[in-house]
């Protein structure tokens, strides 16, 4: 079509893990919960130098649910949110309950979604998931069945 331009290059390769056990599996954590707070703040995202900090969205996740992995009452994850950049990472909404699969944190920092694709799914109001991303071959169809697996797996 003309006029229309080429979608922007990735800002980083995920994993993509192609099924709910695979993705529980490299998980350190999942959880069910409700997204309460939401801010930005600047991560240094190689852990080294300062020059490596990028824009988040950091949300606070009030946890009612740990699948896997042991959660406190809260847990925070930052999704990169470059100014200005557009990105495949998946906005959260205050408010919205979501399930989420969440890597290792360090040093007390936020943690981060497996990947934006497969990582996060709202719940409806009615108990269903929906994967939030919109990459369509690349998401994950999760159901309730898949996570009582998860939670009973050792």
């Amino acid at each position: 079509a003309l006029g229309r331009s080429a979608p922007p290059p990735a800002t980083a390769d995920w994993p993509v893990y192609g099924s709910p056990t695979a993705l529980a599996e490299a998980a350190d954590l999942v959880v069910e919960g409700t997204v309460t707070a939401e801010r930005r703040e600047d991560i240094d995202i190689d852990l080294g130098p300062r020059e490596d900090l990028v824009a988040h969205d950091v949300y606070t996740v009030a946890v009612e649910r740990a699948y896997r992995g042991v959660a406190g009452g809260e847990v925070e994850v930052a999704v990169a949110a470059p100014a200005g950049r557009p990105t495949a990472e998946p906005r959260l909404e205050v408010g919205a309950r979501y399930v989420l699969f969440l890597a290792e944190s360090f040093d007390g920092r936020p943690r981060h979604l497996l990947n934006p694709f497969e990582a996060v799914h709202r719940v409806a109001d009615d108990g269903s998931l929906a994967p939030v991303s919109a990459e369509d071959s690349l998401t994950l169809r999760l159901t309730r069945e898949d996570l009582d697996a998860m939670a009973d797996a050792p």
